[in-house]
C-alpha cells in the first residue's frame, strides 16, 4: 500500500469512529441525558479534529494523484461522510429541543431557589405587646 492509501484507510477508520459517536449522540438525545450528551459531544469534537487533521494530510495526495478519488476507499469514505451528515442533520432539531427543555428546567430550578431564599418564616410572637390603659 502507498502512503496515500494508508492515510485514506486511516481516514476511513476515523470516520467510522465518528459515525459510531454520532449514533451514540442520537441515543443520548433520545434519552435526554444531559451528562451523557455533554461527554459524547466532547468525544465527537475530538473525533472531528482528528478527521480534519487527516483531511489536511490527504489533500496534497489528491492533488498529485486525482485517480485516488476513484478508489474504493475514497468512495467508502464519501459514503460515511454523507451518512454522518444526514444523521447529524436529522439529530440537530432533537438536540436543540432537548437543550431548550434543559435550559427551561434550569431556569425554573434557579427561579425556585431564589424565591425560596427570599422566604423567611415569621418569628415566634411570644411576649407580644402589652396594651395598658393607664
Amino acid at each position: 500500500m502507498t502512503a496515500a492509501e494508508l492515510l485514506l484507510e486511516k481516514s476511513l477508520d476515523h470516520y467510522r469512529d465518528l459515525l459510531e459517536k454520532t449514533l451514540d449522540a442520537t441515543g443520548a438525545v433520545k434519552s435526554s441525558n444531559p451528562e451523557k450528551i455533554k461527554a459524547i459531544s466532547a468525544a465527537i469534537d475530538q473525533a472531528q479534529d482528528r478527521a480534519k487533521k487527516i483531511e489536511r494530510e490527504l489533500d496534497p495526495f489528491f492533488r498529485e494523484a486525482p485517480e485516488l478519488m476513484q478508489s474504493p476507499q475514497f468512495i467508502d469514505r464519501l459514503a460515511l461522510i454523507e451518512r454522518i451528515l444526514l444523521l447529524t442533520e436529522s439529530c440537530t432539531p432533537r438536540f436543540k429541543a432537548a437543550m431548550t427543555i434543559n435550559r427551561d428546567e434550569m431556569k425554573r430550578i434557579v427561579g425556585g431557589r431564589s424565591l425560596m431564599g427570599k422566604y423567611h418564616s415569621a418569628p415566634d410572637k411570644k411576649g407580644g405587646l402589652i396594651n395598658s390603659s393607664g
